[in-house]
């Protein structure tokens, strides 16, 4: 879920809002519920408000939380592979 939650920031970044769209209404969150239904996954009390942090783009806290470092990891990584491919394409 947070590797999708990258994806689809990625997507954003990248004007490409259906797919962003897509992957937020469909598999991260359900727009049309509330409160703890609103997220499709629920983690464990310790760690449900850095994962809902990470999955409504909402970080507030920049102390050190696994979930935020995993986040930040795939960040990491994705933005060096995108980085990569537009470059062996011509297109950035």
């Amino acid at each position: 879920m947070i590797l999708l939650a990258v994806v689809r920031d990625h997507a954003r970044l990248n004007e490409l809002h259906k797919i962003a769209d897509k992957i937020n209404n469909t598999i991260l969150i359900n727009p049309y519920k509330d409160g703890l239904e609103k997220h499709r996954l629920q983690p464990s009390k310790a760690d449900r408000s850095k994962f809902y942090q990470s999955i409504d783009q909402s970080f507030t806290n920049p102390e050190k939380y696994l979930i935020n470092d995993c986040y930040h990891l795939f960040d990491k990584k994705m933005s060096k592979k995108l980085l990569i491919k537009f470059n062996k394409n011509g297109n950035y």
